[in-house]
């Protein structure tokens, strides 16, 4: 490794953890929490964001959804025009090849991404996401522009979750 790949393995990243508890209106007896894990992965391999995905894995077991800037591609986004294209541009740029083992993992560990609407990063790709499990319906999500305004160097992406429609309320 060189050192500047060990400076970004051992760059500190975070996770935020929180639980809501819901209580139906009806019957206190009936409650239920939802429970959120955000997180911010390494931007330059993906080698490392699939270690920082092993270390975060453990605590999913309760989450309902996983969400945040995951620097990382979904094959299913992009038909091989787009594909090519964002590959050309990382290759100019001397970016890392076009990877997709994270968001492979991140589904294989029982989250459903939402289908892709438009893209989330200033390189036209979509790197933040919002998975979430099969006891919830798939909610709407939208895309806000934050980049136009220089808010971020990313769109927000936000999602309508309707509670009572979901599988786990009663």
């Amino acid at each position: 490794k060189t050192a500047y790949e060990m400076i970004w393995w051992l760059e500190f990243r975070r996770v935020l953890f929180r639980s809501i508890q819901i209580n139906n209106n009806t019957d206190i007896k009936k409650s239920n929490k939802i429970t959120f894990l955000g997180t911010h992965l390494c931007h330059l391999y993906e080698k490392y964001r699939l270690k920082q995905f092993w270390i975060i894995k453990k605590y999913l077991d309760d989450v309902d959804f996983l969400l945040g800037d995951f620097n990382a591609l979904n094959r299913e986004d992009y038909d091989e025009k787009t594909l090519n294209k964002i590959e050309d541009d990382r290759n100019k740029s001397y970016w890392e090849k076009c990877c997709f083992d994270l968001v492979d993992k991140i589904k294989d560990s029982g989250f459903n991404v939402y289908p892709y609407i438009n893209f989330t990063s200033r390189f036209q790709t979509r790197i933040d996401y919002i998975f979430y499990t099969n006891k919830w319906k798939k909610c709407d999500q939208k895309i806000i522009d934050c980049q136009t305004n220089k808010l971020s160097d990313h769109n927000m992406v936000i999602c309508h979750i309707n509670l009572w429609k979901s599988k786990n309320i009663e």
